[in-house]
């Protein structure tokens, strides 16, 4: 087994701010989900790392392994 790092950050890890889907937007520096009105939604840690792996792979199939390996950081 061979572990490296790279000196070059991930070009496909960069994030935005703010996803925007429907008449919401989540704010992902503030971990914060916000309605058209600007009324903050309360979510859990678990919620919001979950509804952030949905908004961020869009129109994609995840097994529950990967939702979970993605909601918790790690590669799926």
């Amino acid at each position: 087994l061979r572990r490296t790092t790279s000196s070059r950050p991930d070009e496909g890890a960069r994030r935005f701010r703010y996803v925007s889907f429907d008449a919401w937007r989540l704010d992902t520096a503030a971990r914060e989900l916000l309605a058209d009105d600007g009324s903050i939604v309360s979510l859990s840690t678990g919620e919001f790392d979950l509804l952030n792996v949905f908004v961020t792979h869009p129109q994609v199939v995840l097994s529950r392994e990967q939702l979970l390996d993605l909601a918790k950081g790690r590669s799926a």
